[in-house]
């Protein structure tokens, strides 16, 4: 009996047990068929989409989406989700109906928008609206619509200003600040740095020559400016979307700067002599040439640049060209600079012999000599001439001579007709005052009226005026005719008062 107990006992723990095991495979099969059915459920679409996309400002924006179901779809729609708004208000984009082949963009999004791939949208000729959240909904025939969101972000790259002016003109020695204003990045630059003539500028901290031009301090400060700081300064920056640059050029105005003066030379009388003088400086520099403080003329012309150079022609130099010469250069801009070189001038000129200077002096002497017999055989030719022409006229001369000193006679009963016709009278009026230098010769004075009576073709003229007969110059007088005379109230004549002269008296 107790064997059988036992049995039945060990009966009734297997029963349980069973019971249990089979209690626990029924529960695991429900949870297996729920998870089943759920996952069924959520593989109804399953869309692929990242989270954000990125593009610049402007360009094209694809926002990449895929997706798989083994369900017919209905529809693809694409919205545009305003999450600042409590409502989270949707406006259309982009709508896609398969059955029907339907396409259609809305709004703002007409020609920009359209659906690439398999449910990829793509927005061309961006602007800063369309920047925001996107929505992706999935409708199929027995499940529903499925929905994935993505961000698009646009980056805007930098705009660079650079100042305080293009070209920039500093005067040397001062210290100037560059400026580089970086505009509308977005995001932020990640760098920013300076370069001058293709190189990079290397900032020594607020110590050295440059400080400053970094992303943090944009300006690139310059301190003590000289020449060699003039050229083109380069403000470069990095960002995400695109690198950007933007350029300007420096001018440096510095003192004239003399940068070499012929050395001084010893010459002889009648050489040529050249002196230059070559300066640079910004402005171009002026230069002048002096001596003892007296300018000299010189010929000036730009060699390049800022350079300028003046050369001093002396020609056939004697010994008062001796002395030092002074080049002095001024462009305005600090105190002008002034250099000096020197000219010594000795002996005659070495090509002269004693026989060259010889044959010189007597070559002059000859011509001096020959020059005074010239001289005296035109003055005696002219003298006897005129002694010639003087006895020519002698006989006219004493006629009047004798004239003035006779007693005048009276034939006042002497027939008028017994005496021949007066010859025909020439006449000229002096032109200028005429003083005579012989005891012989007229004093004419202007507008004096002359009756000529002979010589009226030669160098002297006989002829009768103020009751006297004598020589007088026919340069000094114009020929006019009788009726000229006549209006000048000329009524005497020299053979009218030997006719008087000849009448008996009573």
């Amino acid at each position: 009996m107790r064997k059988y107990k036992q049995k039945g006992s060990l009966e009734t723990a297997g029963l349980k047990l069973s019971r249990r095991l089979f209690k626990m495979l029924l529960i695991q099969i429900l949870i297996a068929a729920i998870l089943l059915k759920d996952c069924a459920t959520e593989d109804a679409v399953l869309i692929r989409l990242p989270d954000v996309a990125k593009t610049a400002l402007g360009d094209t924006a694809t926002l990449p989406a895929k997706y798989s179901t083994s369900y017919r779809v209905i529809s693809i729609i694409w919205h545009k989700v305003d999450i600042d708004s409590t409502s989270q208000q949707r406006r259309s984009v982009f709508s896609y109906v398969p059955d029907l082949n339907i396409r259609r963009a809305y709004g703002v999004y007409k020609g920009r928008a359209q659906l690439v791939g398999q449910a990829s949208l793509r927005i061309d000729r961006t602007t800063a609206d369309d920047e925001g959240m996107y929505a992706l909904s999935i409708m199929t025939d027995e499940r529903g619509t499925d929905e994935k969101f993505i961000r698009l972000e646009l980056h805007v790259p930098p705009r660079l200003e650079v100042g305080p002016s293009n070209p920039y003109i500093t005067t040397w020695g001062k210290t100037v600040s560059l400026m580089c204003t970086v505009r509308d990045a977005k995001p932020n630059i990640t760098s920013l740095y300076w370069g001058k003539d293709g190189g990079r500028i290397e900032a020594n901290g607020y110590e050295g020559k440059y400080s400053g031009g970094n992303a943090k301090s944009s300006s690139l400060v310059i301190r003590h400016v000289t020449r060699n700081d003039a050229g083109l300064y380069t403000c470069f920056v990095e960002h995400p979307v695109r690198s950007a640059a933007a350029s300007m050029m420096v001018r440096v105005q510095y003192p004239a700067s003399i940068i070499s003066i012929s050395d001084p030379v010893e010459v002889s009388v009648s050489d040529h002599v050249t002196f230059q003088c070559v300066a640079d400086g910004n402005p171009t520099p002026n230069i002048t040439w002096s001596k003892n403080g007296r300018l000299l003329s010189a010929n000036s012309y730009v060699l390049s640049g800022d350079v300028r150079t003046s050369s001093l022609v002396l020609n056939s130099v004697d010994a008062n060209d001796s002395g030092t010469y002074s080049c002095a250069a001024t462009n305005g801009v600090g105190q002008r600079q002034i250099r000096t070189t020197r000219l010594d001038v000795t002996g005659l000129q070495k090509e002269i012999t004693t026989t060259v200077v010889a044959i010189v002096i007597g070559a002059t002497a000859s011509g001096l000599w020959f020059l005074i017999c010239l001289c005296l055989l035109i003055y005696f030719l002219r003298r006897r001439r005129k002694q010639e022409e003087r006895k020519k006229f002698a006989f006219y001369y004493d006629i009047g001579s004798r004239r003035d000193h006779a007693t005048p006679s009276t034939n006042e009963g002497q027939d008028p007709g017994r005496h021949s016709a007066a010859p025909e009278r020439r006449y000229a009026r002096a032109m200028y005052d005429y003083k005579p230098r012989d005891d012989n010769e007229l004093r004419l004075e202007a507008a004096d009226v002359i009756e000529v009576l002979e010589g009226e073709a030669g160098d002297w003229c006989l002829g009768f005026t103020a009751g006297r007969v004598g020589l007088f110059p026919s340069n000094y007088v114009v020929f006019i005719s009788a009726s000229e005379a006549a209006e000048d109230g000329h009524t005497y004549s020299v053979l009218t008062e030997c006719q008087k002269q000849s009448k008996p008296t009573a």
